[in-house]
């Protein structure tokens, strides 16, 4: 679709909107891949584990649990970088501050004449 529609044609906002989307597709597909990732990586893991147990019926050390700890913690990190910090909010965040930074600018000034 190419954001037809939205914006007169051919306009930078067209453009620019079109690229964010794109970004936004291509982070919620890199997810996804991650997640298909994560729970491939970590069968295996848990497959070798208990393909190669010392002695069968004993138990050995669930050395599996600690990579599934730290790449679940990546893919928290993963899933709060696409989802809940997006490109929009942080842009809007950046725009605040610096908003609030030139409000104290123009307050510092005005005390100072």
């Amino acid at each position: 679709m190419n954001g037809k529609g939205y914006y007169p044609q051919n306009s930078t906002r067209q453009n620019e909107a079109y690229k964010r989307a794109v970004r936004r597709v291509q982070a919620r597909m890199g997810f996804q891949q991650h997640i298909i990732a994560y729970l491939l990586g970590n069968t295996l893991l848990v497959l070798i584990y208990l393909l190669t147990q010392v002695m069968p019926g004993f138990p050995a050390y669930p050395w599996f649990i600690w990579p599934i700890l730290g790449w679940s913690l990546a893919l928290i990190f993963h899933f709060m970088e696409v989802f809940v910090f997006s490109e929009s909010r942080t842009r809007q965040t950046r725009q605040r501050l610096i908003e609030r930074e030139l409000q104290h600018e123009v307050e510092a000034e005005k005390a100072r004449i």
